[in-house]
């Protein structure tokens, strides 16, 4: 049986302070959090000599703090923003993204390119003609995803909040007419009848059969063999899943975002973050924050880490009425298309193509790592079993909010 690791003392202040000034390198998510930079210093253990090139660690240092802080961003923008000559290159060398309205500029002019090569196909008439369908969709598509995933991107990392949202604008005005085109039967009889013919067929490349047959699909997915009404039906609703789904994910939230604890709830836990966090003799503490994540290492009372851990994990009600929209939107568009549901048809063209695949493969792969996990969990509950201050906290099981607890417990145990 492992023995319980001594109790950690609480380190002088004004030591912490000093430790502060010499070594303050943090990753700090939130200008909001004041108490994050000091949660970031409170490691216990000096991080091994790194071999790694200086610059290489001052690149990452700098991506991270991009990412982290707009301050930081702006400055460094502001340094590299031009080139050849004086003049801003725009983002990923593209002439249209030197400022966040060059993102519906360039939506735009892609647009135009599509319509153009839309109206060409839907005009073949020819056998010669027609041999270009394959190349022409191809085309398009690429035009389509340079806008989609390249805005996509963008809205999900870029560190400016206006070209988030243009970002975002360009993304749904080619999202949708991606989804208008997968609904137009002239595209998809064109591309039918091109395969149908020996002569077209036996005069394309490998590449572009493969293109073809992966378009017919994607014709075949998105309602095209039901009624006008129907796929206009299936244009909405597919959009109004694209747009739930992104406010989705976009506003993430606890349903408490802070907890307002006394000061001796937190013992254990660094004092020098106590401190940064408390007003007028109360702690507000961030539940989504990485003075949190410390508290669920470091907090010796067991109904403290609970409460801090069920406020983690419990959204907002508003996003629960988002997931509920976007699951129902979701099971609606599947039915419409002719699937048992959503997952049945965003898998049938994919490697797993069922979800039963995918249930069976996730079920071998927790069975295979089950002795390992279960052993962990064992070392971790001896180890709880042994802390006298678990004795009215379920001390023969190990619960979700002690196992950040512990496992910290145990770490620093093998580090002495």
């Amino acid at each position: 049986m492992l023995k319980p690791t001594p109790k950690r003392p609480w380190t002088c202040p004004s030591c912490l302070r000093q430790q502060r000034r010499s070594t303050r390198r943090c990753l700090v998510t939130s200008s909001t959090n004041r108490g994050a930079a000091a949660a970031a210093t409170s490691t216990a253990y000096d991080p091994p000599a790194s071999k790694v090139a200086p610059g290489l660690q001052h690149d990452d240092r700098t991506l991270r703090q991009i990412f982290d802080s707009a301050s930081v961003w702006k400055e460094f923008s502001s340094k590299t923003r031009h080139h050849y000559g004086g003049k801003n290159a725009g983002l990923f060398e593209n002439k249209y993204l030197t400022r966040p309205e060059g993102f519906q500029d360039f939506a735009g002019v892609t647009l135009q390119k599509c319509k153009r090569i839309v109206a060409n196909v839907l005009a073949y008439e020819t056998t010669d003609d027609l041999k270009r369908v394959a190349k022409d969709l191809d085309r398009l598509s690429d035009l389509l995803c340079r806008v989609i995933d390249l805005s996509d991107f963008v809205r999900a990392v870029h560190p400016d909040r206006k070209v988030q949202m243009a970002a975002t604008q360009a993304y749904a005005m080619m999202f949708e007419y991606m989804n208008v085109l997968n609904t137009t039967t002239g595209l998809n009889d064109q591309l039918k009848k091109a395969s149908n013919i020996p002569e077209v067929w036996a005069s394309w490349s490998e590449m572009e059969r493969e293109v073809a047959l992966i378009l017919m699909k994607d014709f075949s997915k998105s309602a095209i063999d039901l009624s006008e009404k129907d796929r206009a039906a299936f244009v909405d609703m597919n959009n109004e899943v694209a747009e739930v789904g992104n406010e989705f994910v976009e506003n993430m939230a606890a349903e408490k975002p802070l907890l307002s604890l006394t000061s001796s709830k937190l013992k254990g836990m660094d004092p020098m973050v106590v401190r940064e966090l408390t007003r007028w003799g109360t702690v507000t503490l961030p539940t989504v924050s990485m003075p949190a994540q410390l508290a669920l290492r470091t907090v010796e009372d067991p109904e403290t880490r609970r409460e801090i851990y069920m406020a983690n994990r419990t959204s907002s009600q508003e996003n629960l009425h988002r997931l509920e929209t976007l699951l129902k939107r979701r099971a609606e568009l599947a039915k419409l298309s002719g699937y048992e549901s959503f997952a049945h048809m965003t898998l049938t063209d994919k490697m797993a193509q069922t979800p039963e695949a995918v249930t069976s493969f996730l079920d071998a792969l927790a069975k295979d790592n089950a002795p390992q996990a279960q052993t962990e969990l064992a070392e971790l509950l001896e180890i709880k079993k042994a802390d006298a201050r678990a004795a009215s906290n379920y001390p023969v099981e190990l619960n979700a909010w002690d196992r950040d607890y512990y496992t910290a417990q145990l770490m620093s145990s093998l580090r002495s």
